[in-house]
């Protein structure tokens, strides 16, 4: 019998539905499974409703099979809500329902026309992914989120999303042309604008639609004037049945009506939307302030000069991206010698279709600002301005790692007021937070008058959770006074109890009305924007108890602080970043299965975390947490890109320790974990190992008893083959005393691994060789094994013992004064993650990766007597685990390069696939090769194709290269040593 701790399996009505729902022919997944249950019910809101399962549509056909069935009788109680990015702030696509997630499948883009300026989606879409179709043709969909590489349209038209902007742009509904949407009991229409004329021969035909037509345009006609009253008048004007734009001089739209009704109305197929050209000419101001007050008063001032955009970043933002991967990339504009001084920035864009005209506009404001002392900065250089952007868009995540039990969170964060008010509300806001104690976070849209004000609370602390309520109702005051409205971006869902004070019972019982003609049976995402007319029907409330602060109450505090960043997951969804060459996260990607994403292994761990804190997990729930962790390729990406950074590795090792303490490990556990020993040992009898590895019956055999494939062969290896390089030496923690700190500069202790020294040998001499022909001494410290792969497979325990050990000879050499410098990326940097995490940092000597020791010391290198610069580029493809902890190394391996005067190209890829041993597990190796399809594959085949070899820094991505391509890549001191025929004195 399941303990009270489990989840509640789906209920019996709805288990029938989907039984019925299979049967009928409905050909995308239907999924009660406690995983993708667990995933859907959170999202970037505080609040967690468990649904009873996850429909993942496959077309159109399949979300009309679904509401056709549940619109008969025997299901009126079946109810949904539909689901895009799942990034929403305010619980908008949470249900105890069913959910449609239409972001699986939903994702083409059916149909453009440039020259009519429409393009047709489904509603799956990624809003970056059309604009990245879009950009060869000079055109974009202008509506801009800071989650837009992760949201999809049909999420923004539920929502009515804007952002970046908007002043200029508008909101999304401003850019859709048409709608495809399926109804209640399920008839597909398309909505768009028409005329008074066709309006009246659409009702005239009779049917249900032309019901719903009629009733709505009269509607409209006769609260003309109570809409004019009640409605604000904002450029963030008011979502939720917008009663206000739904007739106007471009006609009739119902369109208007379903952006931004939270799929309460009906549920977005397709959609049809405008294009806007893309501006050719873009600059960016930087200003500088000493007090958020001042930023936002001088708004007031920049929005006179029309620019395209204003949006404002304060202290506690910019002081949490000071850890931040991007801070480098933008503190050059940033810091100025007093960035601990600077109290808020004003990120102002001006764009046009020529430079000379952008030129005007931007000279103009410059003069202003040079006659008021401004501290600003002017930017034209698109990577720059790009990186700031990124610093803004990065706002709400950052907010999310503030340390401390109190995180800031959303619920009051998209309040929208005229902006010649926005500085005085913002006054009153924030005395309001300062007098009940609580800190926040402010960030957003000046120009538009809406500002991004995330409140820090502890929603495990009981307390803490009932000020939710009174800053919600402090707040809604606030706003009214001010005339702005409570949702200005980013729409109702679980505050929507306060449209009635902001409409008015009148307009408020009509939007009733409205859900009772679209949805009788209240099957539509029902408690959200408002309910039918009956007394049944209740709304969320702002103060609702089902939120993840009440789940994680019940996880041990002390469980909770050693677990913490997958504990403070706040499901903002970058790792659902849909772009090929991002580094995060790469599992994701390749399956496009939440469940294989940090954010969807966050959350089954909190919910594993809270049922052993319970009493025991359920067995269910614990093998589906071992399955996702299975994909994770430790690629390390999250540890960094993840605003929290979640680091899943981390975590997963942990978790594997646990698992295995009740369950039989597999054989192939052991054959990864052992993979350094066995390669060093394989290397003393390299031919003998060589040739049974060849034999069709021990490749057999390997991969019935280990699911080991395309196992790579050894090398002779033995230290002396490298100390038999000129220059090269063996370190002995017994010799080199008499060397004096000035030459021990010179001498780096090369701190091997088996992977570089043992399968790739030749690589290894070429790199020492290098390293002697730059002027260096090279010393060779005996080898070995990492551990690495131990701590991969969560043999902690063993990782521990392995790690001492190696860490005793570190320091022997370190003590002696020597620079420690490792040279395969992955192994490197375990001794400063790893090691640190499990053994302390102190205890840890530091190792550098070549291309850092080798920056330190450029000064020092001697270069070819005869430097000709090749006529091709060459090309780094960036380690993943490198490029994710080490953030500039591509940056340092082009100055080292520069040396030498060769242009090296370092193309954005993400992983390679292959991530150490990954992708030589036969359960893993059509999911390698996908990712490497994705992502490597056309910049190594260029590469190739144009120099006749690629770089790779990593043994693994040098390994997948050889496998996928039959090429031989090399390292990048390979590369460069070839260029040495003679040395200069």
């Amino acid at each position: 019998m399941p303990s009270e701790q489990f989840l509640i399996e789906p209920a019996e009505q709805f288990v029938h539905f989907l039984n019925a729902l299979d049967q009928i022919g409905f050909s995308g997944e239907i999924s009660p499974h406690q995983a993708d249950r667990l995933i859907a019910s959170t999202d970037n809101s505080v609040y967690q409703l468990l649904p009873q399962g996850v429909l993942y549509p496959k077309h159109e056909e399949d979300l009309k099979t679904i509401f056709t069935l549940a619109a008969q009788t025997k299901f009126n109680d079946i109810y949904f809500a539909p689901r895009g990015g799942g990034t929403g702030t305010n619980g908008q696509s949470l249900t105890d329902g069913l959910v449609i997630d239409c972001s699986r499948h939903l994702t083409n883009i059916l149909e453009i026309d440039v020259d009519e300026g429409w393009v047709k989606v489904q509603a799956g879409v990624i809003r970056d992914q059309l604009n990245d179709y879009l950009r060869p043709f000079g055109v974009f969909f202008a509506p801009t989120l800071s989650t837009s590489n992760r949201a999809t349209l049909g999420g923004m038209a539920n929502t009515d999303a804007c952002g970046q902007g908007s002043r200029i742009y508008g909101r999304t509904s401003n850019h859709v042309l048409g709608l495809n949407i399926v109804l209640a009991h399920g008839q597909q229409i398309t909505t768009e604008a028409i005329t008074s004329n066709a309006l009246a021969l659409k009702i005239e035909a009779g049917s249900e639609v032309a019901k719903l037509y009629q009733q709505v345009s009269n509607l409209v006609r006769q609260k003309q004037a109570a809409i004019n009253a009640r409605f604000p008048k904002l450029n963030r004007f008011m979502t939720g049945y917008n009663l206000a734009h739904i007739d106007s001089e471009n006609g009739f739209d119902l369109s208007k009506l379903i952006c931004g009704s939270e799929g309460t109305l009906a549920l977005v197929s397709e959609l049809t939307l405008k294009l806007t050209p893309i501006p050719r000419a873009k600059e960016l101001l930087v200003l500088r302030y000493h007090s958020f007050d001042a930023a936002l008063r001088d708004a007031n001032l920049l929005v006179q000069h029309n620019p395209d955009a204003i949006e404002t970043i304060d202290d506690t933002i910019l002081n949490l991206a000071k850890e931040d991967v991007i801070w480098p990339q933008v503190a050059s504009y940033l810091d100025q010698g007093n960035a601990d001084k600077l109290a808020a920035i004003n990120l102002v864009e001006f764009g046009a279709m020529d430079g000379l005209e952008l030129a005007v506009k931007v000279d103009a404001i410059c003069c202003v600002l040079e006659a008021n002392h401004a501290s600003y900065e002017r930017i034209s250089c698109p990577q720059d301005m790009a990186n700031l952007w990124e610093l803004r868009k990065k706002g709400v995540g950052l907010l999310g790692n503030l340390a401390g039990s109190r995180r800031p969170i959303a619920f009051v964060e998209d309040t929208a007021v005229p902006p010649e008010h926005l500085a005085d509300y913002i006054v009153e806001f924030r005395h309001l937070l300062d007098g009940m104690g609580v800190s926040y976070g402010m960030y957003g849209h000046v120009d538009a008058g809406c500002l991004h004000v995330r409140p820090a609370l502890n929603m495990r602390d009981p307390e803490d959770a009932l000020k939710l309520r009174v800053i919600s109702d402090a707040v809604q005051a606030l706003v009214q006074k001010y005339q702005g409205v409570m949702w200005g971006e980013h729409g109702k869902g679980f505050r929507s109890e306060y449209t009635e004070e902001t409409i008015g019972a009148e307009l408020y019982h009509d939007m009733r009305r409205i859900k009772t003609w679209f949805d009788p049976h209240n099957q539509l995402n029902p408690g959200k924007i408002c309910s039918p007319l009956g007394p049944r029907n209740q709304l969320v409330k702002v103060d609702d108890p089902r939120t993840r602060g009440s789940q994680d109450r019940q996880i041990g505090e002390l469980i909770v602080e050693q677990w913490q960043p997958v504990v403070a997951c706040n499901g903002n969804g970058a790792c659902f970043n849909y772009q090929p060459e991002s580094a995060m996260c790469p599992s994701y990607k390749a399956t496009k299965d939440r469940v294989q994403s940090p954010k969807g292994r966050a959350s089954l761990l909190r919910e594993w975390l809270r049922q052993e804190s319970q009493g025991g997990a359920d067995p269910e729930l614990e093998h589906q947490l071992y399955q996702s962790m299975q994909s994770c390729l430790a690629c390390k990406a999250c540890t960094t890109a993840c605003p929290i950074k979640v680091d899943i590795p981390t975590y997963r090792s942990r978790f594997l320790q646990h698992y295995y303490n009740r369950h039989r490990r597999p054989l192939g556990d052991y054959a990864v974990g052992l993979v350094e020993h066995f390669g060093l040992y394989a290397s003393k009898v390299a031919w003998v190992s060589n040739a049974l590895i060849q034999l069709r019956p021990s490749q057999w055999l390997i991969q019935r008893l280990f699911g080991m494939v395309n196992m790579p062969q050894v090398h002779a290896y033995g230290i002396e083959r490298l100390a038999s390089i000129d220059g090269v030496e063996m370190w002995h923690k017994e010799r080199f005393e008499g060397l004096s700190e000035q030459h021990k500069q010179r001498y780096p202790v090369i701190v091997q691994d088996v992977f570089t020294s043992c399968y790739d040998l030749p690589q290894m001499k070429q790199i020492l060789s290098c390293l002697v022909n730059m002027g260096f001494k090279p010393l060779v410290m005996p080898m070995m094994p990492s551990g690495k792969p131990l701590y991969v497979k969560g043999f902690l325990r063993a990782f521990d013992r392995q790690a001492g050990k190696v860490v005793k000879q570190l320091k022997a050499a370190r003590e002696q004064g020597f620079e420690l410098v490792a040279v395969d990326p992955s192994v490197g940097l375990t001794y400063r993650d790893e090691y640190c995490q499990r053994l302390g940092a102190k205890e840890v000597p530091e190792v550098a990766l070549l291309q850092e020791w080798l920056t330190s010391h450029l000064h020092e290198v001697k270069l070819p007597k005869s430097l000709n610069k090749p006529k091709q580029v060459v090309s780094l493809l960036g380690h993943c685990s490198e490029n994710a902890l080490v953030t500039r190394s591509l940056e340092s391996w082009r100055n080292i390069f520069a040396k030498f005067a060769v242009d090296l190209h370092t193309p954005a890829v993400g992983c390679c696939g292959m991530a150490g041993t990954f992708g030589h597990e036969a359960k893993h190796r059509a999911l390698s090769t996908r990712l490497y399809q994705m992502s490597w594959q056309q910049a190594a085949q260029a590469s190739i194709n144009n120099t006749d070899t690629v770089l790779a820094t990593g043994y693994s991505c040098r390994s997948q290269i050889r496998q996928q391509t039959g090429a031989t890549p090399q390292h990048p001191l390979t590369y460069l040593n070839c260029l040495f025929d003679e040395v200069e004195d």
